[in-house]
């Protein structure tokens, strides 16, 4: 059985609205993302259900930050679910492959984005301005290591100070 008994518990089922019950919007202008909380009080736990409503309607406008080898499989698979979706990418030759249909990641098959671009269900930029158009984001960006050992988050740094500038309330970030 998929009940919470077994450790399931479905999205929006009584373990996510305890996990999300302290949720606030984030504005823009406001605190540095540091700082930040998610979600807190009424207004969080309302922005929470009409994001769930949305994802579970497949009305949600998913993106991507980075289209390597984790985004680029990650936007096929959501707009294979029948998501709308928008990769974002700082090299603008990833971005003109994905918008021509053409994969650069061996585990992509070019014919199986080619079938999600050509639907309208996969679009790819390099302007983060169009982060303010988005439900979701999900980073899926570089964390090399150094030569001591410890990953470099430089990266992950330098995709929030992005995101930071487009934010809005009821947005759902994650790391990948």
């Amino acid at each position: 059985s998929r009940g919470p008994e077994n450790g399931y518990d479905p999205p929006g089922g009584a373990r996510g609205r305890r996990l999300f019950r302290h949720c606030s919007p984030i504005r823009p202008g406001g605190p540095s993302a540091r700082n930040m909380r998610s979600c807190r009080g009424p207004k969080g736990v309302a922005f929470l259900n009409d994001l769930l409503r949305k994802i579970e309607s497949r009305d949600a406008r998913l993106s991507v930050i980075g289209l390597g080898y984790v985004g680029l499989p990650l936007v096929v698979e959501f707009a294979r679910a029948g998501f709308h979706v928008t990769g974002f990418d700082v090299d603008s030759r990833k971005v003109d492959g994905v918008n021509s249909g053409v994969s650069h990641i061996k585990d992509v098959p070019t014919a199986m984005l080619k079938e999600q671009v050509d639907a309208g269900r996969i679009s790819a930029t390099t302007d983060f301005s169009r982060l303010r158009d988005v439900d979701t984001i999900n980073i899926c960006v570089p964390t090399p290591l150094r030569k001591t050992k410890d990953p470099d988050v430089s990266y992950i740094v330098a995709c929030v100070d992005e995101i930071v500038k487009y934010i809005h309330p009821g947005q759902l970030i994650i790391l990948e």
